[in-house]
Order: structure tokens, then C-alpha cells, then sequence
């Protein structure tokens, strides 16, 4: 790295926590882990860090509620990505997009298209500002204000008061949703939340 310091722009990073998940808690765990992970990562270099490789399992076979075709999945993923918001990573790419069995956010089967959880909560990021205001990180409960926009997750099964600067949101169990400041106010413009529960 010393050698080659002046040739590298970013530093590339693949991560897949798991092959299996047993329990939801594992989850919520690697969530913590990889905010830690990446924080020690981005004080030991002096340049961009990329995670352009991840998913919650590398295994493509490995299917059901607790994969990566899952809610959990979704769950996960959008905690990653606020939490590299705050870390202020280059970027954030799943492995895959299109096809790969359970890894993929979109299944296409003829005219037949198939949705995943992770599709559906990268959505919510469409057009999101990187102008990183404030924000909040705890073990269920994260948010981070983006200009005018206000993305907040909860990964726990309980309804949640947040103050989010001079209101009170309340976040819904195993849900993520997306805020925008109109008239003074944060007003809720898309959620989404599992349907499962725990686990």
C-alpha cells in the first residue's frame, strides 16, 4: 500500500458476513460489526474506500426469509447503506442485480419480473443528496438527515419515538421509511416495512 500509495484513487472492498443466518439477532449484529469494521478501515487510509461487492451471503443457493432474497436482506441492506452514508464511502453496489438466484435484487423469468426486499428499499434512496447534515446510530434505530431528506430505520419489533431536530417521529417496528422537510416539517413520503417480523 506504501509502495503504490500515489497509484490507487480507492480502495475496493468485497464483504459477505454470512453463508447462513439462524437467527434474525445475527443481523442485527453484522450491522454493528461492519459500521465498526469500516470506521477502523477509514482510519488506517488516507483515500476513498468502495464496498463494490456485498450481500448478507455469498452462498446464490441459499434461499428463504433469512437470505438474501429475504426481508432481513432489505433490512440489512438498508442499514449498510446509511451507515456508509455516515462513514462517507464512495459507494455501496449489492451483488447482483438481475438474475443470480437468491442473490439478486430483480428475478425476470419471460414477462415474469420478481422483486426482491433489497430493490424495494434501495428505491427509497433515489435522488437522496450526499449533503450529510446530522445523524444517529444506536442498535435498532438509525437516521441521517441529507439536505431536506430524512431517511430512518428501525430493526427492532416495537413502535419508537425519535427526536429528529425539534420533532417527535414515530418509527414503526421493522421499518424504513423516507422524510421530506416541507413547510418546517418532517413529513413521512414512502415507507417500507417487512411483513415476516422476527425471527
Amino acid at each position: 500500500m506504501k509502495r503504490y500509495r500515489d497509484e490507487i484513487e480507492v480502495f475496493v472492498v468485497h464483504r459477505y458476513p454470512f453463508r447462513y443466518v439462524f437467527k434474525s439477532s445475527e443481523i442485527v449484529r453484522d450491522v454493528q460489526e461492519y459500521y465498526a469494521e469500516m470506521k477502523r478501515l477509514k482510519s488506517k487510509l488516507d483515500m476513498e474506500i468502495g464496498l463494490t461487492e456485498t450481500n448478507l451471503s455469498w452462498d446464490w443457493n441459499y434461499c428463504g426469509p433469512l437470505s438474501p432474497e429475504g426481508e432481513w436482506a432489505g433490512m440489512w441492506y438498508a442499514s449498510i447503506l446509511i451507515r456508509s452514508m455516515v462513514l462517507d464511502l464512495w459507494n455501496v453496489s449489492i451483488w447482483s442485480t438481475v438474475n443470480d438466484s437468491c442473490l439478486s435484487m430483480i428475478s425476470i423469468e419471460g414477462k415474469e419480473v420478481m422483486t426482491r426486499p433489497t430493490y424495494e428499499v434501495l428505491r427509497l434512496f433515489k435522488g437522496v443528496p450526499r449533503d450529510l447534515k446530522d445523524w444517529y446510530l444506536s442498535k435498532y434505530v438509525d437516521y441521517v438527515i441529507l439536505g431536506n431528506t430524512l431517511l430512518v430505520i428501525n430493526r427492532s419489533d416495537k413502535v419508537v419515538p425519535v427526536k429528529v431536530e425539534s420533532d417527535i417521529i414515530e418509527v414503526g417496528r421493522f421499518s424504513f421509511s423516507r422524510y421530506e422537510r416541507i413547510d418546517g416539517k418532517w413529513k413521512m413520503v414512502r415507507s417500507w416495512t417487512m411483513k415476516g417480523g422476527n425471527r
